[in-house]
């Protein structure tokens, strides 16, 4: 049966003394490794300045054996490492002062930023007031993009995704070759024949068009009926002999085709041949006589058996 081997788990806690030691070691080694980085470009600055002395014009008045002697290199490391302790004091109050700002310096930016308002809103350049500096401040004012507004405040976390993630760089049409430019125009234009079809599928195989398309034959042939017809116009009394002489006649014709139907209707009763069902008998039967006189002698046992039964 194979063993189960249980792996230890690896994990990074920035608490554990072991990690912090770690941590202070890697520091000391980049310390160190940044040290003789400066060291040795002090020596290389101080060899390469010598040697442009020695190559200098031998015209130019000579100058003491004490000038051409190079720097002492651990001078130039203490001068290197004060410009450096300066400079992070002078980046770590400038944090300071970004993160807690003091009173003073609050005021002064106060008051700085107040009179640089009141001239902007009163619009007063040069001696010279401009009623529409608000508007066309307003106007020229560009709209920031959320790149530029999160470097503005770096303090405050949007949740939104940066436009260089949204559009990366590689996805910007310039760089596509043209073989993958016409691949795209033909994939658009196959999606955009495919969105139509679909379209198109879904109209004609939804159920409200059918719906409506009755309803509009209904409504229209509603309206085509409930439209009224002309009025006749009236005969003249002229032409009262000829309507009756034709109303005669249709109603002798109409008499004599009734009579021809009639007849025809009579005809055909007394050529067809009668059904007889005697004694419920059907008429398709070819033993008829057979079957009557087997049911009269059925009929006239039983009689004689209720006979001498009522005895």
């Amino acid at each position: 049966m194979p063993r189960l081997q249980i792996l230890q788990h690896k994990s990074y806690h920035p608490y554990l003394e072991s990690n912090k030691q770690r941590v202070r070691d890697d520091e000391a080694k980049a310390a160190q490794l940044e040290q003789d980085d400066e060291r040795r470009a002090l020596d290389q600055n101080s060899t390469d300045r010598l040697a442009y002395l020695r190559n200098k014009d031998t015209l130019l008045p000579p100058t003491s054996s004490r000038s051409l002697e190079p720097p002492d290199s651990s001078a130039l490391l203490a001068a290197r490492r004060s410009d450096k302790i300066r400079a992070e004091k002078r980046a770590e109050k400038q944090r300071l002062e970004f993160d807690w700002p003091s009173e003073e310096k609050r005021r002064r930016d106060e008051k700085g930023n107040g009179r640089a308002r009141a001239e902007d809103e009163a619009g007063v350049s040069d001696g010279h007031v401009n009623f529409w500096a608000g508007l066309e401040k307003s106007a020229a004012k560009p709209k920031k993009t959320p790149d530029q507004i999160q470097a503005d405040d770096p303090t405050t976390m949007y949740l939104h995704r940066p436009l260089r993630e949204t559009k990366p760089w590689y996805t910007d049409v310039a760089l596509r070759t043209y073989e993958e430019r016409e691949e795209d125009e033909e994939k658009r234009e196959r999606r955009e024949r495919r969105r139509r079809k679909d379209d198109s599928a879904k109209t004609a195989q939804d159920p409200m068009t059918y719906v409506h398309a009755a309803l509009a034959s209904s409504s229209s042939s509603t309206r085509a009926a409930s439209t009224r017809r002309p009025h006749p116009l009236p005969l003249s009394t002229n032409d009262s002999p000829l309507r009756a002489a034709r109303a005669a006649r249709e109603s002798a014709e109409r008499a004599r085709a009734l009579a021809l139907v009639q007849a025809r209707t009579r005809d055909a009763a007394v050529e067809t041949p009668r059904t007889e069902r005697a004694d419920d008998m059907g008429s398709d039967l070819w033993n008829r006589d057979e079957v009557r006189e087997a049911r009269r002698r059925k009929e006239a046992v039983r009689g004689w058996r209720r006979g001498v039964g009522g005895r």
